[in-house]
């Protein structure tokens, strides 16, 4: 209950901030934006187990720009779910970011960084995370149909109040670069690529192949770092002059995690490693203004994940002793014996938009409907899932 007052305390205050930011914007170095969003899905964990719910989210941020080139930020969010209360949870976030170049110049440059907390309620803190995250890159015109950049990342995520059998910690760095082209028949080829090594604690199975019965797996971690590829070319083209379609094709291969098992679940809802997965993606999305006042986005895609090795919980009736009845008993596989799930995803998606202006204020509802179907290695992740939402966006 602390965590919830000190969330919704915070957003009152970033709340506040803004609306008395309101006089101070025809000077126009200060802005803000607030939302609120009511939403149902029934299946909310993405397994098979399929349990639906209803949730909520309030969120608001503040915006200073010190000088043309500086803006700084703070906000906050608080998601409050109907059935599953105990998995409500609130962020707050800093984040500054400079553009020292002009807008029309061929050369342009931009560095930002930010630093956000997310805290759930007591049953589920151990997901409890902090992220750092710096950003810096630069691009040139080489014509006016032609545009290079390139870049660097860093980021890194701890969990403070992780259980005593996991290290979930890890820290990345990415290069990256791409190139964008102009093409007549109002026709763009996006292409960017990059390379990364993220860091992180694993067993490994090579060396650690079975573990002693009772053993608490956070004792067999290593430290060590595996590398990652990646390469997304993005097709667009415009369509009259109010709409535009995008081709997105992505492929992504880890390097150096064969013999890697983390002992944490990829499969869980909250897992830090279920963003960790290697292979392709395609997405096709429209977006169109044709019906007069209001925006029209529609996509579809299909993912094909292969996620890390998994140290899982199995259950097990053994007879503890000659003679004695079958009992039931729980422990870690051996890491040999850990496999990696992989997943099939398919997806659609609708959302409609209607922004209009009130008493000088920006006001954006929205409605979404997305549909997921998911094929998975793993039987309890097979699953679909429908999801609907209502929001509504305020900025000045």
């Amino acid at each position: 209950m602390k965590r919830t007052a000190l969330a919704i305390c915070a957003l009152a205050a970033i709340a506040l901030a803004a609306f008395y930011a309101v006089p101070v914007l025809a000077e126009g170095n200060v802005s803000w934006e607030a939302g609120l969003g009511g939403n149902y899905t029934n299946n909310l964990l993405s397994e098979a187990s399929g349990i639906d719910d209803s949730y909520s989210n309030s969120r608001a941020a503040l915006y200073w720009y010190p000088f043309s080139t500086l803006r700084t930020s703070i906000s906050g969010d608080y998601t409050y779910y109907g059935n599953t209360w105990d998995l409500s949870n609130a962020s707050g976030a800093v984040g500054i970011s400079w553009i020292p170049t002009p807008a029309q110049a061929r050369f342009s440059m931009y560095t930002e960084g930010s630093y956000d907390t997310r805290a759930y309620r007591e049953r589920f803190k151990e997901f409890d995370n902090r992220n750092a995250k710096v950003k810096a890159g630069a691009g040139y015109e080489l014509t006016p149909w032609i545009r290079v950049r390139s870049g660097l990342s860093g980021r890194i995520t701890t969990y403070p109040n992780a259980d005593t059998t996991t290290d979930s910690d890890y820290r990345q760095t990415e290069l990256f670069a791409g190139i964008n082209a102009s093409f007549p028949l109002a026709l763009s080829l996006d292409i960017e690529g990059g390379m990364g090594v993220t860091g992180y604690s694993y067993i490994n199975a090579s060396k650690d192949s079975v573990l002693p019965q009772f053993a608490n797996p956070a004792d067999y971690l290593t430290d060590g770092d595996f590398n990652s590829l990646y390469i997304s070319p993005r097709l667009s083209r415009s369509i009259g002059q109010k709409t535009g379609l995008s081709l997105t094709y992505t492929y992504r291969e880890f390097r150096e995690v064969d013999a890697a098992v983390v002992p944490g679940y990829t499969t869980d809802f909250l897992s830090p490693w279920a963003a960790f997965f290697e292979g392709s993606s395609v997405a096709l999305q429209v977006k169109t203004f044709v019906v007069p006042h209001f925006v029209i986005t529609a996509g579809v895609g299909y993912w094909d994940k292969t996620y890390l090795r998994t140290l899982e919980l199995i259950t097990e009736m053994i007879e503890p002793y000659p003679g004695a009845p079958l009992t039931e008993m729980t422990r870690y596989e051996d890491p040999k014996d850990a496999g990696s799930r992989q997943d099939d995803l398919s997806r659609v998606y609708l959302a409609i938009q209607r922004p209009i202006r009130i008493v000088g204020i920006f006001c954006e509802p929205s409605l979404s409907i997305d549909y997921s179907d998911n094929d998975s290695s793993n039987e309890d992740y097979d699953y679909s899932s429908t999801a609907v939402g209502l929001s509504l966006t305020f900025r000045p």
